[in-house]
């Protein structure tokens, strides 16, 4: 228990079930709750990822990942002892990179399907002699697809971290503060799941589309819906719903801030992919015609 008196500021422990400072505690219980107090479960990190480099890189996120999508509680655990931001903010980039890459992937070939069965212009604008005008468009056309990914990605960033601003309530000591505002962006881990969700819907869509589903027995029909509509829905509400119960255990706040980020949360998503994913490429095209209409 010697190691537990001599710690820094930032590594200060914390009661699991109350809160309570344990700086300074030899006990076997808290003493503000009563709480029995695991003193080896309590100095050591129960998340995955920060023990990957023993376990492997792959093997640690993915363990983590579920921990963030089942059992909240495991993380929220966490506030109690140091936790590193950086850690965090890396599980936070690897998730971003993971959800980015299928989707740019599907993006940018969907994009080079679409120019090449539309319209020649593009490809064989610099083939001919063109006018300027027609070769402006040509750059414009191709120029669409990295800002169209550059904003999934800001889009994602900002996805994964908009949660923080709600976990550092005053009423809490500053390095409790810090701890929450770190295991918030382990909360991101739902995101992970969105190629899931957009193939799962795409396929849905695209069968229906195509009569595929028209053609199959009414059971099989309302269960390829079932289980697509469920790979949609479920992944971000149950972010949603383990991202309050993060903020509740890991703030020890009361259920009016619970409320407020349960009402808001959703809202921003909304926002952030209005305004981010659809409005900047939206406002390029826009600059686009506006460029080619003055020729």
């Amino acid at each position: 228990m010697s190691e537990t008196l001599q710690m820094s500021a930032g590594e200060e422990l914390f009661c699991p079930q109350c809160g309570y400072s344990l700086r300074g505690i030899q006990s076997e219980r808290c003493p503000e709750c009563g709480h029995v107090l695991n003193w080896e479960r309590i100095t050591q990190s129960q998340i995955p990822w920060v023990h990957r480099k023993q376990i492997g890189r792959w093997r640690a996120y993915w363990r983590t990942l579920k921990l963030t999508m089942l059992d909240s509680r495991a993380i929220s655990d966490e506030v109690q002892r140091a936790v590193k931001l950086e850690d965090a903010l890396k599980f936070r980039r690897m998730t971003v990179r993971l959800v980015f890459v299928p989707l740019a992937i599907a993006i940018a070939g969907l994009y080079a399907w679409g120019l090449w069965t539309s319209s020649e212009l593009s490809f064989r604008a610099w083939d001919r002699d063109e006018p300027g005008w027609v070769k402006l468009a040509a750059v414009m056309d191709w120029a669409m697809l990295p800002v169209s990914l550059a904003a999934l990605y800001l889009m994602l960033l900002t996805l994964t971290g908009v949660q923080s601003y709600f976990f550092h309530p005053r009423s809490i000591p500053v390095v409790r503060q810090n701890r929450a505002v770190a295991l918030s962006y382990y909360g991101c881990g739902a995101v992970a799941w969105l190629p899931v969700s957009l193939g799962a819907f795409a396929l849905v869509i695209g069968l229906t589309a195509a009569g595929t589903l028209r053609r199959m027995p009414l059971v099989v029909t309302a269960l390829v819906w079932i289980v697509g509509m469920s790979l949609v829905v479920l992944p971000p509400i149950c972010g949603w719903v383990n991202m309050i119960r993060l903020l509740g255990k890991t703030t020890q706040c009361g259920r009016v801030r619970q409320l407020a980020m349960a009402v808001s949360l959703p809202l921003l998503w909304a926002a952030l992919i209005a305004i981010v994913g659809i409005g900047i490429p939206a406002a390029y095209a826009f600059v686009c015609l506006v460029a080619l209409s003055l020729k």
